[in-house]
C-alpha cells in the first residue's frame, strides 16, 4: 500500500502511515541504514512525526529524546553543571514572563529540555517519579482538584 511503512523491530512489528512526500522519502533513506543506527533513528522519527502529526508524547518518550540528542554532552558536563544551566534557563523563563515576553513558550521548553537531561544525568525516571508523587492527586491534601489553602 504505498504511503504504509511496515517495519520489524526486536519482537513487535509497527506500522507507520505516511503521505507521499519528504516525510515518506526520508523514512526510505532512513531504511538503509544499518540496524543500530535506524533502531535510534526510529524513535526520534517517530516520535517527531506523531508530534507534528499531533500525537502525544509520553514524557519518557520526550526524555529520552533528550539523551539521544546530548547525553554524551550532558554525561561529559556532569550533573552539577547541568542542573545550573536548568536553573539558569529557569531564570530565563522569569525574565520573559517579567518583560511579558512573547518568547516565554520557547524557554518553558528549554526549560523542560534542560529538566530532562538533568533527569537523564541523575539516572531518574521523571515520568515514574511524576505519577508516584501526583497521579492520585496533590501530595499534600490527596485531592483532585487540590483542597489545600492558598499560600
Amino acid at each position: 500500500m504505498p504511503g504504509t511503512l511496515t517495519s520489524r523491530l526486536s519482537a513487535t512489528s509497527e506500522t507507520i502511515s505516511l503521505q507521499p512526500g519528504p516525510a515518506y522519502e526520508l523514512w526510505q533513506l532512513i531504511r538503509t541504514l544499518s540496524s543500530q543506527v535506524w533502531k535510534d533513528f526510529y524513535v526520534v522519527f517517530v516520535s517527531a512525526v506523531e508530534a507534528a502529526e499531533g500525537g502525544a508524547l509520553e514524557l519518557s518518550d520526550c526524555q529520552k529524546l533528550m539523551a539521544r540528542i546530548y547525553g554524551e554532552r550532558d554525561a561529559a558536563r556532569g550533573a552539577e553543571k547541568t542542573l545550573l544551566w536548568m536553573l539558569s534557563e529557569a531564570g530565563e523563563v522569569a525574565d520573559a514572563y517579567v518583560k511579558n515576553s512573547k518568547n516565554i513558550g520557547p524557554e518553558l521548553a528549554d526549560l523542560l529540555a534542560w529538566m530532562l537531561s538533568t533527569c537523564n544525568v541523575l539516572g531518574i525516571d521523571i515520568q515514574k517519579e511524576f505519577l508516584s508523587r501526583y497521579s492520585a492527586g496533590c501530595p499534600r491534601c490527596g485531592q483532585i482538584p487540590c483542597i489545600c489553602p492558598v499560600l
